[in-house]
């Protein structure tokens, strides 16, 4: 037991802080990587999501709302 560090909390705020930050370290962790691993799978899927979004968009609506936002906001 010589190398084991005992610690005195004071009130029980300090010891939820303690094991918050201990507990959101962890979690914080495993999103990271998750979100690691997703944006690595939808860059591998890149061109064939494109493939399947872009004939769904409606080309002449868009470019209509583009035309309109930049008629009412010209000064």
């Amino acid at each position: 037991m010589a190398d084991v560090k005992l610690e005195v909390f004071r009130s029980v705020d300090i010891l939820f802080r303690d094991l918050f930050d201990h507990g959101w370290a962890a979690v914080r962790a495993g999103w990271d990587e998750g979100m690691k691993e997703v944006e690595a799978s939808l860059n591998q899927q890149k061109e064939a999501l494109q493939a399947q979004i872009v004939p769904l968009l409606n080309v002449s609506f868009w470019c209509h709302c583009k035309k309109c936002r930049v008629q009412d906001y010209s000064p």
